[in-house]
């Protein structure tokens, strides 16, 4: 792998690695201030299982963005004519 193309995976990986770290946080916080909501309002465990799944979701959200940071590597690099196959 030459230069240049190592030198653009790094930088579009750290981009979604940044964006990786600052969603769990926000997203812990969300799911707690829900849970918070639901146990208050008494609603029962089967309708908290919701946040379970929510979890998932987010989950599944970070690895999206995983993938959609790699994915904008490889368009950088076809734009700036780095040949893929070599």
């Amino acid at each position: 792998m030459n230069p240049e193309r190592l030198c653009i995976l790094k930088l579009h990986k750290q981009w979604a690695d940044r964006y990786l770290l600052i969603w769990p946080v926000f997203a812990l916080a969300l799911l707690a201030a829900f849970g918070f909501l639901l146990e208050w309002s008494g609603i029962g465990a089967a309708e908290r299982a919701g946040i379970v799944a929510l979890l998932g979701l987010l989950i599944l959200r970070s690895a999206i963005w995983q993938a959609v940071g790699l994915a904008v590597a490889r368009v950088h690099m076809i734009v700036a004519g780095i040949d893929l196959e070599r």
